[in-house]
């Protein structure tokens, strides 16, 4: 991938962001750019701006927005280039596919302007060879895009790219001018706060008495030593009685879950969002960071009794046993490829708004160069959301549950040229089209769960889309 710096002609040296500074960027270079690669990515300074204007400036079929609790947040919306897969090697083709761009894209950067290597973004379904069912006939295996316009911004630092990919692009540079100006005028503009409403919805939702039965099936396969976990998962479908803004859900999530990866995936008129706390892996360099998340309490009114539950929580050998089924998981997958893996020999806490976590954060150096889909591949699904063994688990998961996952609890997120990437798990999540939501969550079951218990805390975990939707208070 080759990089090429632009001079400014402005009095100071210093381009500064504008419909002038990508004409000039334009005319100066794609062209010539263009003739020697097949994909040239422009950036432009821009002003600092929630990353969710760009969807509401350039309404597209295809989106994606991405916040994470640390790192750039990132939007796009368009498509320049875009790979899909299905199978069960998505992950590696999904990689190799993604060569054929980067072989052949170039960057033109003004100025000033401090946007990182461009990036694919995307996901993949929990799991692969599925029929697919409402709501995901527009989600493949495994897809990632190269947007068309792409907006980040990281401290007070804030880019603008447009990706061009051939003559055609080329010769349609007057539309994307006039799309630019809409842009920029609509980062400066203040948006109004969209309050959403409780509204009255109806709901259609997994009854207690199916979900015992789902909780006794798994609980004779433990006894039968088929596992010994399975993540058992239960979809809430709603009619809102009219279409709904996702940004407005989006933003809503956005502010009330600041530790989380908050994710949009938009295709066609499906829109995914979650607020998820748990980071599948990110890979810089040969430094990566993964999780483990597994055991949870219903967070308390106040501070004091919070303080109560999590000592509870820490005390409790069901919690503290299936949490270890995870990190053992993960330790035994990333030993291997790892010189260094960093595992303090305790959880601790990872507090959100309605439920407490046990949390294991894990950190460690590779020995050598890996990619961060092949990292994925290694790790997804991880106990978290799959199970103990994790392929006997998936099995039964496939063959019992009600419905399809989807990209329920799959890999979301980035990656760029060099294998570099930050992967979320697409958890306490849904999916959203026209007047109907699909609110997911899920609970891990062993030997000793609760099904009373457990299915409360499925209502828990989706307790932060309902509210953002409208549906509760």
């Amino acid at each position: 991938m080759n990089s090429t710096g632009i001079k400014g002609s402005s009095p100071n040296g210093v381009e500064s962001p504008g419909v002038s500074a990508l004409r000039d960027l334009l005319k100066a270079s794609a062209a010539s750019v263009l003739e020697k690669s097949e994909t040239v990515v422009l950036s432009i300074p821009a002003p600092e701006a929630p990353p969710s204007f760009l969807l509401r400036a350039c309404p597209s079929r295809d989106a994606f927005l991405w916040i994470p609790p640390e790192g750039p947040c990132v939007a796009g919306v368009g498509t320049a280039f875009s790979i899909a897969a299905e199978g069960e090697l998505r992950f590696k083709d999904l990689r190799e596919r993604s060569a054929s761009l980067w072989k052949t894209l170039a960057e033109i950067r003004a100025p000033g302007c401090s946007a990182p290597p461009p990036v694919l973004f995307g996901g993949l379904a929990f799991e692969a060879g599925q029929e697919a069912e409402t709501p995901w006939e527009d989600f493949p295996d495994g897809a990632f895009v190269l947007p068309r316009w792409c907006y980040g911004r990281t401290g007070n630092a804030a880019w603008l790219s447009l990706a061009l990919r051939g003559r055609r692009d080329l010769a349609r540079i007057d539309r994307f001018l006039d799309e630019l100006s809409t842009i920029l005028d609509t980062a400066t503009t203040t948006p109004p706060r969209v309050e959403m409403p409780a509204v009255r919805a109806e709901r259609r939702e997994t009854s207690p008495l199916e979900w015992s039965a789902l909780v006794a099936g798994i609980r004779r396969g433990i006894d039968e030593g088929l596992f010994s976990k399975v993540v058992a998962a239960l979809r809430t479908d709603i009619d809102l009685g009219e279409a709904i803004d996702t940004l407005a859900v989006f933003d809503r999530l956005d502010r009330a879950y600041p530790d989380c990866h908050r994710f949009l995936v938009k295709k066609g008129e499906t829109v995914l969002l979650g607020a998820s706390p748990e980071r599948l892996v990110r890979r810089q360099g040969r430094e990566i960071a993964t999780e483990a998340l597994a055991g949870s309490i219903d967070a308390a009114a106040t501070e004091e009794a919070n303080r109560l539950r999590a000592v509870q929580l820490l005390e409790s050998g069901k919690d503290l046993g299936e949490h270890e089924l995870v990190v053992e998981a993960i330790r035994r997958k990333l030993e291997p490829l790892c010189s260094e893996l960093r595992v303090p020999a305790r959880p601790q806490i990872r507090e959100l708004p309605h439920v407490l976590h046990l949390h294991t954060p894990m950190e460690g150096v590779l020995s050598r160069e890996m990619h961060v889909l092949d990292l994925a591949a290694v790790l997804h699904p991880t106990p978290s959301v799959g199970g103990v063994p994790t392929s006997d688990a998936v099995r039964w998961i496939v063959k019992n549950e009600p419905h399809r996952r989807g990209w329920y609890a799959g890999p979301v997120g980035w990656f760029d040229s060099e294998g570099n990437g930050d992967l979320a798990v697409a958890i306490r999540s849904g999916v959203l089209r026209g007047r109907h939501a699909y609110v997911y969550a899920g609970a891990g079951i062993v030997r000793d769960s609760n099904a009373s218990r457990e299915h409360e805390e499925t209502r828990t975990k989706q307790r932060p889309l309902l509210r953002a939707l409208g549906v509760i208070g």
